[in-house]
């Protein structure tokens, strides 16, 4: 989350035309006009307030969160990381149903409240993924892993 200051966030604001209400979408503004460099200085606003914004408040049993967070990947096999609002890595782990897994993980760990975002890897094979796996867990050291964290 980058930081900007309020001086910052007011003159991004005013060349956006909303004081304080919710930022305009990529094509509200290509309807205001103006010139092209005057919308493309918009449109680069827009996107610095949104990485600027706060996360939103955690909803209960799920992580929800104005962060960039991946999308669910497809079906396949992954390896994924699960880490903390201060980029601690947390967990690791394998699965070929991805969000299911996060599903699991947040019904039954005590410590999903913890996780902020999740990365994932595509692996081909189920050796090659569990190797990887094992491989990550040392190398890294999740602060939730047991296998393979000695």
């Amino acid at each position: 989350m980058a930081k900007i200051s309020e001086q910052r966030r007011k003159y991004l604001r005013e060349l956006l035309e909303c004081p304080t209400g919710r930022l305009p979408s990529e094509g509200e503004i290509r309807r205001m006009g103006g010139h092209e460099k005057l919308i493309q200085r918009r449109l680069r606003a827009r996107t610095e307030l949104r990485l600027a914004a706060k996360p939103l408040p955690r909803i209960k049993g799920w992580n929800k969160t104005a962060s960039p967070r991946k999308p669910p990947p497809p079906k396949g096999r992954w390896m994924y990381r699960l880490w903390s609002a201060d980029d601690r890595l947390l967990y690791i782990g394998i699965t070929d149903r991805g969000k299911t897994r996060e599903r699991e993980h947040a019904r039954s760990k005590s410590w999903w409240p913890e996780v902020h975002h999740v990365t994932y890897q595509r692996v081909h094979t189920r050796a090659e993924l569990r190797f990887l796996e094992a491989e990550a867990i040392r190398r890294e050291r999740p602060k939730y892993n047991i296998q393979h964290n000695n």
